[in-house]
């Protein structure tokens, strides 16, 4: 990241293959040429390294990595996505609150259901599979 702005880790998944996995810091993406060994051509969703929750990258949920464009290399631009207030609220309870714990709360019994359904990339790939056919 640059001045001012937290530096995010997170993990990369591909679409294609759950098991092809990739890890990001404080690189904005990959290193050059990395996108060859992850799978260059494959679609990539990226996660929050401590929540799981879904970021960006160039303005989008999927990444669609290519060798250059017009010689030029590829980069991700990784982002937070603006978030409703009610997602951020969740997000910030899980954050303080045990999962065991939610029940205790005192809030509506939907929000419990919402606390409970965490953020998860089996879920998300799912539904872009499903999405894309």
């Amino acid at each position: 990241g640059g001045l001012g702005r937290p530096q995010r880790k997170g993990h990369l998944y591909s679409t294609q293959d759950p098991n092809c996995t990739g890890l990001f810091g404080s690189q904005p993406a990959p290193p050059n040429g990395m996108w060859n060994q992850l799978g260059a051509e494959h679609l990539w969703l990226f996660r929050d390294a401590e929540t799981d929750d879904g970021l960006l990258v160039n303005q989008t949920e999927l990444f669609v990595p290519t060798r250059t464009v017009n010689g030029q290399p590829i980069f991700a631009n990784i982002t937070l996505p603006v978030f409703s207030l009610k997602e951020r609220c969740l997000q910030v309870i899980r954050s303080l609150v045990k999962p065991v714990d939610y029940r205790r709360l005192d809030i509506v019994r939907s929000l419990y259901e919402d606390l409970e359904d965490h953020p998860d990339i089996r879920k998300d790939l799912q539904r872009l599979s499903l999405e894309r056919s």
